[in-house]
């Protein structure tokens, strides 16, 4: 059930409204509201990172929630879809959301090779985490924070997200 309510924090803090555009347009020199100085995606938004494609979760879970989980990065935008069962195979749905938005790296983490992602929530307020690659496998963050000195300080070993080949 931890791994739900994480990834479902993972996906909230990836959805975005209609403040998504106004902020992105303000970033890319537009028009839109400037983000808070302090608080803001300050890293410059990412057009390619190694985050690039498609990463998808096994079936992890216990106590009767089960969840698999697909992300997806191209240039800055992302997309998840985290899908719930019942059942320990994840062949029984129960519920699936689907989330996108925009993310920034931001830098070298405190944590041994993980980086800082920062993304906007659809409150307009920003989520920090961490994220590590290692031999095509993904982790990210046991925790998102509200505030940067509140990030992950630990990588979530226990939900691993694989590359997936293109078709």
């Amino acid at each position: 059930m931890d791994q739900i309510n994480r990834t479902n924090r993972i996906l909230y803090a990836l959805s975005f409204t209609a403040l998504l555009g106004a902020c992105t347009a303000k970033i890319d020199g537009g028009s839109g509201p400037a983000p808070s100085p302090d608080r803001a995606l300050q890293a410059t938004p990412v057009r390619v990172s190694e985050l690039e494609g498609k990463w998808a979760s096994g079936c992890v879970g216990s106590n009767g929630f089960y969840m698999t989980a697909t992300f997806t990065f191209t240039g800055d935008k992302n997309d998840g879809l985290v899908k719930i069962y019942s059942d320990q195979d994840c062949t029984q749905l129960i519920q699936s959301q689907n989330q996108s938005g925009t993310f920034a790296l931001a830098g070298d983490s405190t944590v041994p090779g993980a980086k800082n992602i920062n993304y906007l929530t659809v409150q307009g307020k920003f989520s920090y985490d961490i994220y590590k690659i290692e031999s095509d496998t993904l982790y990210l963050g046991a925790n998102p924070g509200d505030t940067p000195s509140a990030r992950s300080t630990q990588l979530n070993r226990d939900l691993a997200f694989k590359k997936v080949k293109a078709d």
